[in-house]
């Protein structure tokens, strides 16, 4: 999993800190009320943290019916970020269907220079190896899938990432430049992808099923300076009972093989996968998380969800243990913007000595 996919906002108020991080899929046939209109709700938000002292900026969603009206909606999210330290964070993320929803594409386009952490590499990664760094990236990803029968969509997509370490502790691995990646270099991974979605809502998924599968090659030939290949796999379902109750579940495994810098390995943490750590709190070669949430209306506009889940990292498939299995669990609130029914998300999650607060627009999954 890359270190930022399909941006959105994370404020992590209890850990003070802030990431992007990946966008959930959205794929499913829906009908097109051609009464819908276009919509934009822009958020601006102020906070403040040690690694950024005063921090602003502002966030929007924009969702279009219009232009391709025969088609599932198409959006675009744009972010941007400024700290009294003159760190920013600029993201730009499209999605657009078109052609009947045969043809799908995403696309992001990010500039990042904002503080991190990086803890080490493997499950046991002691809370005592922080080290914070501030990273300097450029990053392009897109996508490309069809439509070939219902539901079953095919493509390519590419990732690229020029990106250096501009700040570092004094003392720490990232430093000694021992650890793939800390130098600094450009990643860039071609990828072929497949998904099939039944899912009955683009935003607000209540019924159906998503898998995707990624599988991404980065090379000398791919203009990269890592030489690794990545899969990813995504299974999602969605159930709803006594009309008002959606259980949704997500099992998601990342595995790399080969030499990714650090950043684009698999990472436990963030606003999507086991909220509670922060982004890149357990990194490895290899992860799994399995979580669920039940989310219900509560009044008017405003929802409610309570979620929990399990994960872990590992160097290699067989050094999965049970007794290394971190613990996910919160709660969280939702106010539901417009008909489409996305919602803005208010995150509480808690983990292994860690919690976190995240606002991001639609479901972490």
């Amino acid at each position: 999993m890359s270190f930022i996919r399909y941006s959105v906002i994370t404020i992590y108020l209890l850990t003070g800190s802030y990431s992007l991080a990946n966008q959930p899929d959205s794929v499913s046939e829906q009908s097109i009320d051609e009464s819908k209109k276009n919509s934009l709700l822009a958020l601006p938000f102020f906070y403040y943290s040690p690694e950024t002292k005063i921090a602003g900026g502002v966030m929007a969603n924009y969702i279009n019916n219009t232009r391709y009206p025969n088609s599932k909606p198409s959006t675009l999210t744009p972010i941007l970020v400024y700290t009294q330290k003159k760190q920013a964070a600029i993201s730009f993320n499209s999605e657009v269907y078109w052609d009947n929803s045969n043809y799908h594409f995403m696309g992001t386009l990010v500039y990042l220079k904002f503080p991190g952490e990086f803890y080490g590499i493997g499950t046991d990664a002691p809370e005592d190896n922080k080290e914070e760094f501030t990273p300097e990236q450029y990053i392009l990803e897109t996508s490309l899938k069809y439509q070939f029968i219902p539901g079953l969509y095919f493509g390519m997509g590419y990732d690229f990432d020029k990106f250096s370490l501009t700040k570092y502790d004094s003392e720490g691995a990232l430093k000694d430049k021992t650890i793939i990646g800390s130098e600094g270099g450009t990643n860039s991974v071609i990828k072929l992808l497949a998904t099939y979605d039944s899912r009955d809502n683009i935003f607000w998924p209540s019924s159906g099923y998503l898998g995707e599968i990624s599988y991404g090659v980065s090379h000398e030939y791919t203009g990269s300076d890592f030489d690794y290949t990545s899969v990813t796999f995504d299974l999602r379902n969605y159930f709803t009972f006594n009309e008002r109750f959606v259980l949704a579940t997500q099992a998601y495994y990342g595995s790399v093989n080969g030499d990714a810098p650090f950043n684009h390995l698999p990472q436990i943490g963030g606003d999507l996968l086991m909220r509670g750590y922060y982004m890149g709190r357990y990194t490895d070669k290899k992860m799994y998380v399995l979580q669920t949430e039940l989310r219900f209306p509560v009044w008017w506009k405003i929802g409610a969800t309570v979620f929990g889940g399990i994960g872990d990292v590992s160097s290699k498939l067989s050094d999965f243990k049970s007794e290394n299995m971190k613990p996910s669990y919160g709660f969280g609130l939702r106010y539901r913007i417009n008909d489409e029914k996305v919602n803005v998300r208010f995150d509480f999650g808690y983990g292994d000595n860690s919690s976190g607060f995240y606002i991001s627009f639609e479901e972490a999954f």
